[in-house]
């Protein structure tokens, strides 16, 4: 497994792998001369990729404080929304929503965690599990015009996964939308609150 630190991570933009926003236009005073205009094209800024299946080996020195986001959530997610057998062994691992509901692996829903651009500069991780099926789970980045999703399969297990956000930039806030819209055995998903990643562990 694999552990890399990128200088720069925003920490608002968490969510998945999120996109750059524009960089500002930079005011040419009037000594400055003429201005080249290039006939390039100019390349949209890339998404960081992140290693498949990522998972981050998160120890309680290596974990900063719960990230203070507002979580939206419809459809049959529900607090704890997790298969009874696969409560997650680390405290760590609080405040879960998940969409295995009142009904089972049937129910189905979204959940979404937005983070402003002032907490985009540490590493976001959040602990993810899934059912034994997760052809119908999403887990998607969005910031600004650019979308990163994670790869859940071998993701039946809790495990902090890393929320790609390094190229995430400017006034762009990140969101994360989980998305359960299968309602067939072993479809469903629970997620934790979103932490800090201070260090390498």
């Amino acid at each position: 497994m694999t552990l890399r630190l990128v200088s720069g991570f925003g920490l608002a933009c968490m969510v998945a792998a999120c996109g750059g926003a524009g960089q500002d236009a930079t005011e040419i005073g009037a000594d400055a001369g003429p201005a080249h205009v290039s006939d390039e094209p100019v390349d949209a800024p890339q998404v960081r990729e992140i290693p498949e299946n990522t998972v981050i080996s998160a120890t309680e020195d290596s974990l900063g404080d719960t990230l203070p986001v507002d979580v939206l959530r419809s459809g049959g997610v529900v607090d704890d929304g997790y298969f009874v057998r696969m409560k997650p062994d680390s405290e760590l691992v609080d405040g879960i929503v998940g969409s295995y509901g009142m009904n089972g692996d049937s129910d189905t829903g979204t959940i979404e965690f937005t983070f402003e651009p002032d907490v985009l500069t540490i590493p976001i991780v959040l602990p993810i599990i899934t059912g034994p099926d997760p052809s119908s789970l999403d887990v998607r980045v969005v910031c600004g015009e650019y979308t990163s999703d994670l790869d859940l399969e071998g993701n039946q297990n809790w495990a902090w996964r890393e929320i790609p956000t390094a190229s995430c930039s400017g006034d762009n806030p990140a969101t994360v939308i989980v998305e359960d819209t299968g309602s067939e055995w072993g479809q469903w998903i629970a997620v934790g609150a979103p932490r800090l990643l201070l260090e390498e562990s």
